[in-house]
């Protein structure tokens, strides 16, 4: 079975509320008429010289570490047992 999908363009009335939920790339000026947002396809600069997620707290520093390391310990175990199993 063959299905042939042409373009139409249609129009209809649309409300000022649901063109601001449309994106701004949607639309062919590449701007939301409603909004008045530009369109920002493509990639975006990443600071990496600010990526530092982790708090300053001590506590939480190891907090943190203690998750690790038992998840670790987890894994590590979990494989001996695979191991054993075999």
């Amino acid at each position: 079975m063959i299905i042939i999908i042409e373009k139409k363009n249609e129009t209809a009335y649309v409300t000022n509320v649901d063109i601001r939920g449309i994106s701004p790339c949607s639309f062919p000026s590449k701007r939301n008429p409603v909004t008045k947002s530009k369109c920002n396809e493509g990639f975006q600069i990443i600071d990496l010289n600010n990526n530092n997620d982790m708090p300053d707290d001590k506590l939480i520093k190891i907090y943190y570490s203690a998750l690790g390391l038992l998840g670790i310990y987890i894994l590590f175990n979990l494989q001996i047992k695979n191991l054993k199993l075999k």
